[in-house]
């Protein structure tokens, strides 16, 4: 008995030591009662240059479904994306976004495959926390899993607590349609926060319109194309076509979710 008490000693001051959540493996990072993560851009692995689209689509889509659980704070898209390429140095970019923890990430697609490569790192001691290669098939299926186990192990890293709405919101897949979920990240892509073009904002409504014509029940793509809609009416005219249709998919995007 004596042995198996010391032995348990043992453990759990190296538990204690290396901050390791005994349940999943991954590293606690050093300041955890700051609860807040930058996901950098990932970078595009791809032979194919035009798959770049789908490396920054899976980077703001995972962006979203972050911000959308409530037991951590998440830099927005516009302050990581200034620091794509970037040579700084890991705890240089987490003190001037405040932030405890930083993901990166890359995607490699290749025909029906595709490898999401990620890593967390503590922002203060440039440790990694966790890191993790993600070969698969390419479906939906496995997109939105990799982001669900992404968040849970941002959650650990943080030592935040998940609530009942916080896994339903990482845990939702709103398409199974991959087509669909191309044509939507394509078309939140246009739509970038420093302008408001009218031809951006044109190619975002039509992606977003193909999406929903594969998947007429994917409530996130009439939520995009309602967004398009009415950045077009209040910066391009005012045309009250837009207003009333946007109002319309608002509606439409609402009795589907």
């Amino acid at each position: 008995e004596i042995a198996i008490i010391a032995g348990l000693i043992i453990i759990g001051g190296l538990l204690i030591a290396e901050r390791v959540s005994p349940a999943t493996g991954v590293k606690i990072a050093q300041q955890s009662s700051n609860h807040s993560v930058a996901v950098l851009p990932f970078s595009n692995r791809s032979s194919e240059t035009s798959d770049a689209f789908f490396a920054d689509g899976i980077h703001d889509d995972l962006l979203t479904r972050l911000s959308k659980v409530s037991a951590f704070e998440v830099i927005s898209r516009t302050s990581v994306m200034g620091y794509r390429n970037t040579e700084k140095r890991i705890p240089e970019i987490a003190q001037e976004l405040g932030v405890a923890v930083i993901l990166e990430g890359a995607v490699q697609r290749a025909g029906d495959r595709v490898r999401i490569t990620v890593q967390l790192i503590d922002g203060t001691d440039d440790k990694h926390l966790w890191a993790e290669n993600y070969d698969r098939a390419l479906t939906t299926d496995n997109i939105f899993d990799i982001q669900a186990e992404i968040t849970q192990v941002i959650a650990t890293a943080l030592e935040s607590v998940l609530s009942g709405e916080d896994e339903t919101a990482a845990a939702e897949k709103p398409t199974e349609n991959l087509a669909a979920y191309e044509a939507y990240i394509q078309s939140r892509l246009f739509m970038r926060p420093d302008g408001n073009r009218s031809e951006d904002l044109e190619k975002a409504i039509s992606f977003a319109d193909n999406a929903i014509s594969l998947d007429p029940n994917f409530a996130d793509a009439y939520a995009v194309k309602a967004y398009a809609q009415m950045a077009q009416y209040w910066f391009n005219g005012r045309d009250t076509d837009f207003r009333d249709s946007s109002l319309d998919n608002i509606t439409i995007a609402k009795n589907l979710a």
